[in-house]
Order: C-alpha cells, then sequence, then structure tokens
C-alpha cells in the first residue's frame, strides 16, 4: 500500500476534510484511458475540480456531460472542451454562469447569441470584451454589463462610446463610468 500523508501520520482532527493537491488530481485524472467504463469516474473528478478537464482523457472532453460538470464547478474550463462543446448551448450556458469570462473560450456562434452574452456579462460585465463585435454595439448589451461592471464601457464597440443618448443613459447613476468616456 502507498505511504501514508505526513498529514494523515499526524492525524487528522475529526470533521475536517483534506483536499488533495493539484498534482494529485492530475495524477489521478491522467490515468483514466479514453474508456466509456470510465466515465463516471471521470465525471466524479470535474464536478469537483472542473480545471482538471485539461488531463482528462480526448473523449471525455468531447463529452458534454462531462463538461458541463467540469465548467459548473469552474467556468474557465471550457478552454479545454473539445470545439463542438465549445459550441453547445447548454455546456456554454453553464461555464459563462458560473464565470462570465468563459465566453472567451465559446465558439464565435455563442459569442454572437444574445441570451449567452447577456448570460455572461450579468455574471461578469467585462466579458463584454469576448462577445462579438455586433453585440458589443448593442445597447442593452452593453448596459447589462455595465450595471455589473462599469468598465465594460470600455469594451463597447466606439460608435456607442460616442453616442449621446447611450452615454447619457450609461452614465444615469454611474458617476464612475465617466472615467472610461473617450475624450475628444
Amino acid at each position: 500500500p502507498p505511504h501514508p500523508s505526513p498529514r494523515a501520520c499526524h492525524g487528522t482532527p475529526p470533521g475536517i476534510l483534506t483536499m488533495p493537491s493539484r498534482e494529485q488530481v492530475k495524477d489521478k485524472i491522467s490515468n483514466y484511458r479514453n474508456d466509456p467504463r470510465d466515465l463516471e469516474d471521470v465525471k466524479q473528478v470535474v464536478e469537483e475540480f472542473g480545471w482538471a478537464l485539461q488531463w482528462a482523457p480526448l473523449m471525455f472532453r468531447c463529452e458534454e456531460e462531462v463538461c458541463e460538470s467540469a465548467v459548473k464547478s469552474h467556468g474557465l474550463a471550457l478552454e479545454y472542451a473539445s470545439p463542438e462543446i465549445r459550441d453547445n448551448f447548454k455546456v456554454v450556458e453553464a461555464a459563462v454562469m458560473q464565470c462570465g469570462t468563459a465566453l472567451l473560450f465559446a465558439s464565435e456562434k455563442m459569442r454572437k447569441d444574445r441570451t449567452i452574452v447577456m448570460k455572461a456579462v450579468a455574471n461578469e460585465g467585462l466579458a463584454l470584451e469576448f462577445a462579438h463585435p455586433d453585440l458589443r454595439k448593442d445597447a442593452k448589451v452593453a448596459l447589462a454589463a455595465m450595471e455589473k461592471d462599469v468598465r465594460a464601457l470600455q469594451c463597447a464597440d466606439d460608435d456607442l462610446k460616442y453616442d449621446l443618448d447611450f452615454l447619457k443613459e450609461a452614465l444615469r447613476g454611474r458617476p464612475k463610468a465617466m472615467d472610461f468616456v473617450p475624450g475628444e
């Protein structure tokens, strides 16, 4: 049997859970094979440590169920999902709801999807930077992003930044947004 960890030798007080190290998680998930029989085990690992998806065997990075579990605990794990999964509404939605900037790793089609982008900016205003340019021109999307973070004005399309009607609305109740209005 393997040697007990030093913590185990000294005893862990009852009720205190010990977290595995990053290396231990990496080693565990790396030992699985491209075999459907490992599905539940891999899913269990990524449910708790979504970032471990990067070391999961390829077949699981192409599996909707596994990727959705991973992004629910770590939205940025979308980066390690297959291109087909990055184009999957359900998985991308779960990712941006956990971490708005996961939009960066979504397919172009998903970055054009207004529903996905609105959920991303509602979670993290600066996710507007990763939206498709057409949605960065959308005043409602930009204002929703600014509700979360006034700095999102920097990510809006330049035409919006010079639109006086939009700026009046953007600045209403957000005096700090003035810092991000272009000069001239």
